[in-house]
């Protein structure tokens, strides 16, 4: 199972907004698969293929270990992956709440590490920082 651990978006004025932003980008007419407005979400950590046992102990043991109080969600500008000639993934950024964010990341890492996971070592970095 492919797996990825993320902060849903389900603010209901957000999701009205990123649902106009996907319809002004659909008027484009470049062919992409729009987001289901419950799959809008913020990647914490890309896991990759594990077994569903894995999958289960990640549901009882890390998510329910997480702490962290409620925080706002600032989004802002606009990007894509891997380029925007090449745009397999379009992305909003993040001008507020991104220390939260990165805080729930490290987290989420050490229970994936205490589990015997071995993760890349890459830096958390949603886009952010628009002015």
């Amino acid at each position: 199972m492919r797996v990825f651990i993320a902060v849903d978006v389900d603010q209901p004025e957000m999701v009205q907004s990123l649902r106009a932003l996907e319809e002004e980008l659909s008027s484009l007419r470049v062919p992409m698969k729009l987001v289901e407005p419950e799959n809008l979400h913020v990647t914490i950590r890309f896991i990759g293929e594990v077994s569903d046992f894995i999958v289960g102990e990640i549901r009882s043991k890390v998510l329910p270990s997480l702490r962290f109080k409620p925080f706002k969600l600032r989004l802002a500008g606009l990007g894509a992956f891997p380029s925007p000639s090449n745009a397999r993934v379009i992305w909003v950024g993040i001008t507020e709440g991104f220390e939260e964010l990165k805080a729930i990341r490290e987290q989420v890492d050490k229970g994936l590490k205490d589990l015997g996971l071995r993760l890349e070592e890459e830096e958390f970095r949603p886009p952010h920082n628009f002015g």
